[in-house]
């Protein structure tokens, strides 16, 4: 209690919002998880505006967890509805801003990943029709195989199939290698 009381004479705290704060922490112990941040941007804002330093504030939390200055009945009778007040639902409204925000972020992340899949299976499905039609994609299987080998291990390096051609007659078929290095680099 003691320690409480030497940061609200430190920030010149008013007993009022020393007894919303003491309140605020015995609600936070009963609280849900989301009532809980409500409860915590309560106490941050009540805290700031009295410019309360980082490592004060962690002091004053855990000062008021530990108090029961709220409990007092002559300041029940004085700030029983102090608690309620326009300055702290503001910090509530952030909250809910805060929220919708969030959850707008993860309903665009989610279309972009669905979105992201349509496309990869709409590929799919026209690369297995071309190929239930074709057998073989290229005459010369060996060098189409070879040019897959190393598309493959080119994936995701900005380079076509002339750059990473090394030299004349690699392949038996330089087509048929690039058709290869072209499947294996997009695989």
């Amino acid at each position: 209690m003691q320690e409480l009381l030497d940061i609200q004479k430190k920030y010149s705290i008013k007993d009022k919002d020393l007894y919303v704060l003491s309140k605020l922490s015995a609600d936070l112990k009963t609280s849900s998880l989301f009532e809980k941040e409500k409860v915590n941007a309560k106490i941050k804002s009540v805290l700031t505006k009295y410019n309360v330093g980082m490592l004060d504030k962690i002091k004053t939390i855990k000062a008021l967890t530990k108090s029961d200055y709220h409990n007092s009945p002559e300041l029940i009778e004085k700030y029983k509805d102090s608690e309620k007040s326009e300055e702290l639902n503001i910090a509530g409204k952030k909250g809910k801003q805060n929220f919708i925000i969030i959850a707008c972020v993860f309903v665009v992340i989610f279309l972009a990943v669905s979105l992201n899949n349509s496309k990869k299976s709409d590929n799919n499905s026209s690369y297995e029709n071309s190929n239930s039609t074709t057998q073989n994609p290229c005459s010369d299987m060996e060098s189409y195989n070879q040019g897959v080998k190393e598309g493959r291990l080119q994936r995701g390096v900005l380079t076509d199939c002339e750059t990473a051609y090394p030299y004349e007659g690699w392949a038996d078929n330089k087509e048929c290698w690039c058709e290869g290095f072209k499947k294996g680099k997009n695989e």
